[in-house]
């Protein structure tokens, strides 16, 4: 059964310079295939404008920018209809990246939930992390952006 993703996520860059900067952005939800030739495992992208569950696609947001960018943030969704890939964020030594469990609501670099369990015949709430694959949208944190550079970002997910 084919499954097509209509709707990309939302891509928002929050800058307290936006005014100064003139960013661009560039979003893609590209699908990814395995191809194994000569017994060399590899990777192809292509448009994921069909896709099915099991299929895994990345998503990609590129930001640029001809004036120097002081503090901001890009966030992306998990798209509808796929659950996040666990440990497939971009991570960068001068970004920081935090998760959201709650549509986006609250960030953390991991996300925490209460369950209720019985211990010792008791019935107790508990903090404990949210599954990476229950994850709904990831946020990194940009400190500066020097002028005429570019940044990307990237994830994947799978689709249900």
């Amino acid at each position: 059964m084919n499954r097509r993703i209509f709707a990309l996520p939302l891509l928002t860059l929050t800058t307290a310079t936006i005014a100064l900067a003139a960013p661009t952005l560039n979003l893609s939800l590209m699908k990814v295939t395995a191809v194994t030739t000569n017994g060399v495992r590899s990777e192809t992208l292509a448009p994921a404008d069909k896709v099915t569950p099991g299929d895994t696609l990345l998503q990609r947001a590129t930001l640029k920018t001809d004036k120097a960018l002081k503090s901001g943030h890009i966030v992306l969704p998990v798209p509808k209809n796929t659950r996040y890939l666990s440990g497939t964020a971009s991570t960068f030594k001068d970004l920081s990246l935090d998760y959201s469990a709650d549509g986006g609501k609250t960030y953390s670099v991991q996300p925490m939930k209460t369950v209720t369990v019985t211990e010792n015949g008791k019935t107790v709430q508990k903090q404990v992390p949210v599954p990476e694959n229950e994850y709904t949208a990831l946020r990194w944190t940009i400190v500066t952006l020097p002028k005429d550079a570019a940044v990307t970002v990237s994830y994947r997910v799978s689709v249900n």
